[in-house]
């Protein structure tokens, strides 16, 4: 008798496809259960003897039960929000791109011709000019050659720096241009030259291929791994594949050395995590002192690369953690107190500094419940939020923290932890920190989570006490 599909999956009709009817005879065959193929035109059915037609439609509709969610869904991966960060990069190239084509003079001699200075020479490399290695990267023929890299490649930049942070998705895709220059170097011909950034931009995109790879192994290693490679070939397809000035080889190593850092940093970050705010910082400054430096040694200028290191480097504290918030519930940093619905007094102020509770406010903080918010205000305008918890959910909101802000920094006074942005600084305190005495066993221990602005709390600031 043959097993009406419609009874075991809800399928709208008995035919079945060859496929899923080999797959259930095989089912059948694993529990014991005898059956046998028909084909009928062009549907198959699955035949049973009658009296095990029942015991078959059971063991079928546990299968498809247990595998109703199979494969599973991918784990979603928090992204960094630093699409400023990165659009200013690829800016600054556009605007290095500007000055390489000025007739400027350095010390007061003649301009450079930075083509000839910084251009990828395999016989200088070989000599010992590595900085060639990184200068090319910079360098671009003509407009065209600078807008298709820059419309094209920063697709591909702006996904990476998301995925992996700013600092380390800058320093990967800087090594994989310069690998991929140098295994280009060690076999093109010794006449040959080359300058753009389209090494650097297949880094990119064997990157993602690579991360794409290892995060999504198994069923879905295959899918996820085609979409890089084939935007691969069509980046190589688009930026022309024909052509005396097309450099292949330096795109074909740009992306292999980029799936090669992909895949080791990938198995870093697997064992030791993802590298926090600190680690992201020192990484971007190394891309930066790396092309600094090549270039001052491609000019004759390596003498002065502390100035302009200096130069470069301090705006770099004014960086911000991931995801830094200006305010709490869409009401910024610095509004007066008298214009924010629902405010009232609380008890606790020191200073200047005042505290206050809102009427209908949700006491929820993604999905951790809180026992009250209050609202700090300075000479009357808002400056921060103090959320207070239950400390068994101290973990859970730790965990929170991390996955929005990164990892955070602890202070020396018993496990206080922070963020500190470029406005505002969120705290995590301790669980004795506002009940320093023992709690009785029918009252729940208490802690807090802090947003304040920045600039309001410095190291003379009135410290706030409440409860």
């Amino acid at each position: 008798m043959a097993i009406p599909a419609e009874s075991v999956a809800g399928f709208p009709s008995n035919r079945l496809s060859e496929k899923l009817a080999r797959l259930w005879a095989l089912v059948l065959d694993s529990r014991a259960v005898p059956c046998h193929l028909e084909q009928d035109g062009g549907s198959w059915r699955l035949m049973v003897p009658s009296a095990r037609l029942n015991s078959a439609i059971n063991e079928l509709r546990c299968f498809v039960e247990e595998n109703r969610n199979w494969p599973p869904t991918p784990p979603a991966h928090p992204l960094s929000e630093n699409s400023l960060a990165t659009l200013s990069v690829l800016l600054l190239l556009a605007t290095f791109y500007n000055i390489t084509h000025l007739d400027l003079s350095l010390s007061g001699g003649y301009p450079p011709d930075w083509i000839t200075l910084g251009n990828a020479n395999p016989t200088a490399i070989m000599k010992g000019e590595w900085w060639r290695l990184v200068t090319a990267l910079t360098l671009h023929a003509d407009l065209l050659h600078l807008v298709s890299n820059l419309a094209i490649g920063g697709v591909f930049i702006f996904f990476l720096c998301r995925e992996l942070g700013s600092g380390l998705a800058w320093s990967l895709i800087l090594g994989s241009g310069i690998l991929g220059n140098l295994v280009n170097s060690l076999l093109q011909a010794p006449d040959h030259r080359s300058v753009g950034s389209s090494t650097a931009l297949f880094g990119t995109v064997g990157i993602l291929a690579a991360v794409s790879m290892f995060r999504s192994p198994g069923y879905f290693m295959k899918r996820r791994l085609l979409l890089p490679t084939a935007a691969a070939l069509a980046l190589l397809t688009i930026l022309g594949t024909e052509g005396k000035q097309t450099d292949l080889g330096a795109h074909f190593f740009g992306f292999v050395s980029g799936m090669a850092l992909g895949l080791s940093t990938e198995l870093l970050v697997s064992v030791n995590g993802r590298p926090g705010r600190i680690l992201n910082i020192l990484l971007a400054l190394l891309s930066i002192l790396v092309v600094v430096w090549s270039w001052c040694c491609a000019l004759g200028m390596a003498s002065r690369i502390r100035i302009l290191l200096l130069l470069l480097f301090l705006p770099s504290i004014a960086f911000s953690f991931q995801n830094e918030p200006d305010g709490f519930r869409e009401i910024p940093w610095g509004s007066p107190v008298g214009k924010i619905a629902g405010l009232r007094p609380a008890a606790g102020a020191e200073g200047t500094v005042r505290s206050y509770t809102k009427m209908d406010e949700i006491f929820d903080y993604e999905g951790v419940i809180l026992s009250e918010i209050l609202y700090l205000a300075d000479q009357e305008r808002f400056v921060g939020v103090e959320l207070t918890y239950r400390c068994a959910q101290r973990g859970e909101m730790l965990e929170l923290l991390t996955d929005m802000y990164e990892e955070a920094t602890r202070t020396a006074r018993g496990g206080t932890l922070y963020w500190q942005g470029r406005v505002t600084t969120v705290t995590l305190a301790p669980p004795d920190a506002i009940q320093p005495w023992k709690p009785s066993p029918l009252e729940p221990s208490l802690c807090s989570l802090t947003f304040r602005s920045t600039p309001s709390f410095g190291k003379n600031a009135p410290q706030l006490k409440v409860k």
